[in-house]
Protein backbone atom coordinates (compact mmCIF):
# COMPACT_ATOMS: atom_id res chain seq x y z
CA UNK A 1 0.00 0.00 0.00
CA UNK A 2 1.93 3.21 -0.95
CA UNK A 3 0.52 6.83 -0.15
CA UNK A 4 2.08 9.24 -2.42
CA UNK A 5 2.29 13.26 -1.58
CA UNK A 6 0.31 15.34 0.57
CA UNK A 7 0.29 17.86 3.19
CA UNK A 8 3.18 17.66 6.13
CA UNK A 9 3.02 20.16 8.73
CA UNK A 10 6.41 21.69 10.03
CA UNK A 11 6.46 24.16 12.63
CA UNK A 12 2.51 24.43 12.42
CA UNK A 13 3.40 25.26 8.88
CA UNK A 14 1.74 23.15 6.11
CA UNK A 15 4.25 22.02 3.64
CA UNK A 16 3.14 19.98 0.04
CA UNK A 17 5.22 16.64 0.52
CA UNK A 18 6.94 14.91 -2.23
CA UNK A 19 7.53 11.57 -0.34
CA UNK A 20 6.34 8.38 -0.91
CA UNK A 21 5.77 5.60 2.00
CA UNK A 22 4.88 2.64 1.59
CA UNK A 23 3.33 -0.44 3.93
CA UNK A 24 3.33 -3.79 3.47
CA UNK A 25 0.37 -6.27 3.71
CA UNK A 26 0.79 -9.49 5.94
CA UNK A 27 0.18 -12.67 5.01
CA UNK A 28 -2.93 -12.31 7.54
CA UNK A 29 -4.29 -9.22 5.47
CA UNK A 30 -2.96 -6.69 7.94
CA UNK A 31 -0.97 -3.94 7.50
CA UNK A 32 2.44 -3.12 8.90
CA UNK A 33 4.21 0.33 9.33
CA UNK A 34 4.72 2.93 6.67
CA UNK A 35 7.85 4.27 5.84
CA UNK A 36 9.37 6.91 2.81
CA UNK A 37 10.35 3.96 0.33
CA UNK A 38 13.88 5.53 -0.32
CA UNK A 39 14.45 6.44 -4.11
CA UNK A 40 10.84 7.30 -4.61
CA UNK A 41 9.48 10.83 -4.51
CA UNK A 42 6.76 12.87 -6.92
CA UNK A 43 8.76 15.39 -9.13
CA UNK A 44 6.99 18.11 -7.19
CA UNK A 45 5.59 18.04 -3.84
CA UNK A 46 1.83 18.10 -4.49
CA UNK A 47 -1.70 17.79 -2.10
CA UNK A 48 -5.38 17.41 -3.72
CA UNK A 49 -4.12 15.38 -7.16
CA UNK A 50 -6.07 12.63 -8.77
CA UNK A 51 -4.74 9.25 -9.07
CA UNK A 52 -5.47 6.40 -11.03
CA UNK A 53 -3.65 2.88 -11.86
CA UNK A 54 -3.62 2.00 -15.68
CA UNK A 55 -2.39 -1.77 -15.90
CA UNK A 56 1.18 -1.39 -14.30
CA UNK A 57 1.71 2.81 -14.11
CA UNK A 58 0.40 5.01 -11.40
CA UNK A 59 -0.56 8.53 -12.66
CA UNK A 60 -0.70 11.91 -10.47
CA UNK A 61 -2.55 14.27 -12.09
CA UNK A 62 -2.68 18.05 -11.20
CA UNK A 63 -3.37 19.20 -7.66
CA UNK A 64 -1.90 21.62 -5.37
CA UNK A 65 1.52 22.21 -6.10
CA UNK A 66 4.51 23.19 -4.54
CA UNK A 67 5.78 24.55 -7.96
CA UNK A 68 2.50 26.95 -8.60
CA UNK A 69 3.38 26.44 -12.27
CA UNK A 70 2.86 22.93 -11.76
CA UNK A 71 -0.47 22.32 -11.26
CA UNK A 72 -1.78 21.22 -14.99
CA UNK A 73 0.84 18.73 -14.94
CA UNK A 74 0.61 14.99 -15.01
CA UNK A 75 3.37 12.23 -13.17
CA UNK A 76 3.89 8.69 -13.93
CA UNK A 77 5.77 5.81 -11.72
CA UNK A 78 5.80 1.77 -12.86
CA UNK A 79 4.50 -0.83 -10.52
CA UNK A 80 7.06 -3.52 -10.62
CA UNK A 81 6.53 -7.34 -10.71
CA UNK A 82 7.69 -7.19 -7.17
CA UNK A 83 5.48 -4.73 -6.25
CA UNK A 84 7.96 -2.26 -5.90
CA UNK A 85 7.68 1.58 -7.29
CA UNK A 86 9.79 3.53 -9.90
CA UNK A 87 10.29 7.20 -9.28
CA UNK A 88 7.87 9.41 -10.47
CA UNK A 89 8.71 10.85 -13.84
CA UNK A 90 6.75 13.55 -15.87
CA UNK A 91 4.29 12.82 -18.62
CA UNK A 92 5.40 14.70 -21.58
CA UNK A 93 3.68 16.36 -23.59
CA UNK A 94 0.47 16.39 -21.27
CA UNK A 95 -0.82 19.54 -19.55
CA UNK A 96 -4.74 19.65 -17.97
CA UNK A 97 -6.00 22.99 -19.35
CA UNK A 98 -7.90 23.70 -16.27
CA UNK A 99 -6.47 23.63 -12.58
CA UNK A 100 -7.95 20.44 -11.45
CA UNK A 101 -7.97 19.15 -7.47
CA UNK A 102 -9.23 15.76 -5.79
CA UNK A 103 -11.97 16.57 -3.57
CA UNK A 104 -11.65 15.25 0.15
CA UNK A 105 -12.74 12.04 0.21
CA UNK A 106 -16.12 10.60 1.47
CA UNK A 107 -15.18 6.91 3.07
CA UNK A 108 -19.12 5.94 1.96
CA UNK A 109 -18.07 6.48 -1.78
CA UNK A 110 -15.10 4.96 -3.72
CA UNK A 111 -14.24 5.23 -7.34
CA UNK A 112 -12.40 3.25 -9.86
CA UNK A 113 -11.27 2.97 -13.42
CA UNK A 114 -10.72 0.49 -15.79
CA UNK A 115 -10.00 2.64 -18.65
CA UNK A 116 -8.55 6.01 -18.72
CA UNK A 117 -6.64 8.14 -20.46
CA UNK A 118 -3.96 10.79 -19.25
Amino acid sequence: VYVIGGNTYVNGQGVLTSEVDRATLDADGSLGSFAPVSGVSLVVGRSEFGEVVIGNDVYVIGGNCADPNAWNTVEQATIQPDGSLSGFSMVPNVTLKTRRRQPAKDSRWSASSSSSSA
